[in-house]
């Protein structure tokens, strides 16, 4: 007697189409989670701290991320008090080169930030350090979440 495989392809790929939103769906919102850190990190770190004055607040206003996926800006936090510097952190993020699959960027937009941190100043370079721990460990959750063998 022969076997039978009874398979539903329409129902195998609705399944396989359902885990891969709800994958991408951790990712991201992993990245969002760490993206928030690094800005909220790099915004509230204060010259005591090791961070830099904020005179104009142009540079604290110019920290922000953006998460893309295949090039394109899926999501980004760009909330300074100063227009000048959030444009020119988005006008930064538009400088990275954009890459397949999900990418983070986080920038501190104004031209003169490196100059700061040269000085000795932080401005994203602890969060960014950081931010590579935090992405880890979020992958390795997610990893742990979606792969059950």
């Amino acid at each position: 007697m022969p076997l039978k495989v009874e398979f539903n392809t329409n129902q195998f790929r609705t399944e396989i189409r359902q885990f891969t939103e709800d994958v991408e769906d951790a990712i991201i919102e992993a990245i969002k989670d760490a993206g928030e850190r690094f800005v909220t990190d790099a915004r509230n770190m204060v010259k005591s701290q090791g961070g830099f004055g904020d005179r104009t607040t142009n540079l604290r206003s110019s920290i922000g991320y953006s998460i893309l996926k295949d090039g394109k800006i899926i999501f980004g936090d760009f909330k300074g008090k100063k227009a000048e510097g959030v444009a020119a952190a988005k006008r930064a993020v538009e400088e990275v080169p954009k890459v397949k699959g999900f990418q983070l960027i986080g920038v501190a937009g104004m031209e003169y930030a490196s100059i700061v941190e040269g000085k000795g100043m932080n401005v994203i370079s602890i969060q960014a350090e950081a931010l590579l721990v935090d992405l880890k460990d979020y992958m390795d959750i997610i990893e742990k979440r979606f792969n059950k063998k």
